[in-house]
């Protein structure tokens, strides 16, 4: 205590700077920008586990394709669009779940949309849509959207799918 009546503040010390870690946003780290709006490209719908890139975007944060998406392939070659594309990767404890969409071609049959339908269900996977055709040769396509926590998830799902009676082709869009 000061002869006043005033008590002195304690000295600072110097406080060991700490190395500034970089949040994620939905799960993804885009290198160099700091809480900025992330959003997923629809083209590609990226998962945890795929190589991935962001893209700069005017007014809406940063757009996340998979590395090998045709539209990042093509953006990272544009001259006046290369400097927009960032690295990005994917943060180390994702909690959230992604859409992925999926597209099954087999034989056309009674029940196989029903056979579909179960596998997922059996999985407990959340499935957003559903849509099924048939192609000119009489084949079936079922495409389908459903949520994946990882790229491993889906690749179970996918395996799963292909077991399916009929099923001639499962494929990850």
């Amino acid at each position: 205590m000061k002869s006043d009546g005033s008590q002195t503040e304690p000295a600072l010390t110097e406080q060991p700077q700490q190395k500034r870690k970089t949040k994620s946003s939905n799960g993804v780290i885009v290198e160099g920008l700091e809480g900025c709006l992330v959003k997923f490209a629809h083209c590609c719908n990226p998962l945890p586990g795929d190589n991935i890139v962001g893209y700069v975007t005017r007014g809406s944060g940063v757009t996340i394709h998979k590395a090998n998406c045709a539209t990042a392939v093509k953006g990272k070659s544009e001259g006046d669009q290369k400097e927009r594309w960032v690295a990005a990767t994917w943060s180390d404890n994702i909690k959230d779940t992604y859409k992925a969409a999926i597209i099954i071609k087999g034989d056309n049959h009674s029940g196989l949309v029903a056979d579909v339908s179960i596998t997922i269900a059996n999985l407990h996977v959340q499935m957003h849509s559903l849509n099924a055709r048939e192609l000119s040769d009489h084949s079936a396509e079922v495409r389908l959207i459903v949520e994946s926590k990882d790229v491993e998830q889906l690749k179970g799902t996918i395996d799963a799918l292909r077991r399916i009676r009929g099923v001639d082709s499962v494929e990850r869009v």
